[in-house]
């Protein structure tokens, strides 16, 4: 009789154990579902939405020269630690010094935000600042939806997105390979 109280009791339990472990992955599953996808948020080959590129810095104007050429424009936070990782891996790339491809940066937080962001990254190009989110409402096609995953890289070529990807790339041989550009 003890016997069996005690086979029951390791059924109960082993059953529980399963049970709870079925609920996890259920609930893990659900949890890292992406929201959306992004091929639905953002349309490639498509002209650059028109902005006022002004650096928030020196208030120089690049409305002229975000239509020529080829460019990599990263949405970023500050606070953002994939942003913060891809700012140093263009840092540490030849992309600047060669001139392949411009890079510009844009977000929507304050001047003294960037300007310790980008002396602590090594930022050597120029951030535009998009306030009321006006660019990046116009970068979504469906306005249900918006950029939440950082950073957003788009691809510009002569006015055109040419291709866009969301989060940092995982090294500088990554970034030349979504750039289409050789070292």
């Amino acid at each position: 009789m003890r016997f069996l109280n005690h086979h029951k009791l390791e059924i109960i339990i082993f059953s529980l154990v399963i049970g709870f472990g079925a609920l996890t992955a259920i609930a893990f599953k659900k949890i890292n579902e992406p929201k959306y996808d992004f091929g639905k948020i953002i349309t490639n080959n498509k002209p650059l939405p028109e902005f006022n590129f002004v650096d928030y810095e020196n208030k120089r104007n690049y409305n002229l020269e975000m239509k020529q050429g080829k460019i990599l424009l990263i949405y970023i936070l500050t606070t953002c630690g994939g942003c913060q990782n891809e700012a140093d891996i263009i840092a540490q790339s030849n992309l600047l010094k060669d001139s392949k491809i411009k890079v510009y940066a844009i977000g929507n937080e304050k001047n003294e935000a960037f300007s310790e962001f980008a002396k602590n990254h090594n930022f050597n190009f120029p951030i535009f600042l998009d306030e009321d989110d006006k660019l990046k409402n116009d970068l979504v096609i469906n306005k249900e939806q918006d950029i939440s995953i950082f950073p957003a890289n788009f691809v510009i070529n002569n006015g055109m997105i040419e291709r866009s990807w969301f989060g940092k790339p995982r090294d500088l041989d990554d970034l030349y390979d979504k750039l289409g550009v050789s070292k």
